[in-house]
């Protein structure tokens, strides 16, 4: 079977923080770990530029920053090659006013149709939880 693109698309939010600093802290891949639903995630693994984790019961992703693609209004994280798929994860970052920004992500999976009815609800809730968790991550 062979794989389609598939986009799936979090709701947005609104973070009371600077573009900037929205920025910064998803540029590192540490902090990705606070924006994770801890109960459904296991063995979570980070550097600055990369990490990896197990969605309990499902497979492990890996992921990694693209720099090369990264800019001011969008970080990139894409999966490695030891992902068991492959899948860019766009977060963009949309200035509102100096400490307001809306944020959302654009993840563009290349899914078998078998793959894609397993993953895709899955991924939507996951993009969707992280989205939400970005407010009070970034105010501790």
């Amino acid at each position: 079977m062979d794989a389609v693109m598939t986009v799936i698309e979090s709701k947005k939010v609104q973070v009371n923080h600077s573009a900037k600093d929205v920025h910064t802290f998803l540029m590192n891949m540490e902090n990705l770990y606070h924006l994770l639903p801890q109960d459904a995630i296991d063995k979570f693994e980070s550097t600055a530029d990369n990490c990896s984790f197990k969605v309990k019961g499902t497979i492990m992703i890996a992921l990694e920053i693209d720099k090369a693609n990264s800019n001011d209004d969008v970080v990139i994280y894409k999966t490695t090659s030891s992902a068991a798929f492959e899948f860019v994860l766009k977060i963009n970052i949309n200035s509102l006013s100096e400490n307001e920004t809306e944020v959302f992500e654009i993840c563009e999976a290349k899914l078998n149709p078998f793959l894609k009815m397993m993953v895709e609800p899955q991924l939507g809730k996951l993009f969707d939880y992280i989205a939400g968790k970005l407010p009070e991550a970034l105010a501790k």
